[in-house]
């Protein structure tokens, strides 16, 4: 089973700037014997965010700016699912998802004094 789709996300400034993509293979299910089945998925995924919060900065006169910018994030996962039936009242069941994940930021920008002005540009 496969789904693939991507994510148009309202966004923190209204225009719909934030948006992810995700894809989720199932690459094996593999059933051992009628007590023991194993499944194993891949599921890379694109993040695009177009004002994530960046981090509180003070200048020299003591002032908080508080700095927002445009990160690019790439994750990719793997999940794996081993089910063993010791009776039908005991099951044993484990998952794990380990993950990596980078990204970039850019655009690094802070609100002005106008944070909830109604055009985006004027916010920043």
């Amino acid at each position: 089973m496969q789904a693939t789709h991507a994510v148009r996300a309202p966004s923190v400034d209204g225009r719909g700037d934030d948006a992810i993509w995700q894809t989720t293979p199932r690459v094996g299910e593999l059933r051992m014997s009628s007590r023991c089945q194993a499944t194993v998925g891949g599921y890379p995924s694109l993040d695009h965010n177009d004002a994530q919060w960046f981090g509180n900065f003070t200048d020299d006169a003591r002032q908080v700016h508080h700095a927002f910018a445009h990160p690019d994030q790439r994750t990719i996962a793997m999940s794996t699912r081993l089910n063993y039936t010791v009776t039908p009242a005991l099951p044993f069941e484990f998952y794990g998802q380990p993950f990596v994940a980078t990204g970039t930021y850019s655009n690094i920008r802070e609100f002005r004094a106008t944070p909830r002005a109604a055009a985006h540009a004027d916010r920043f």
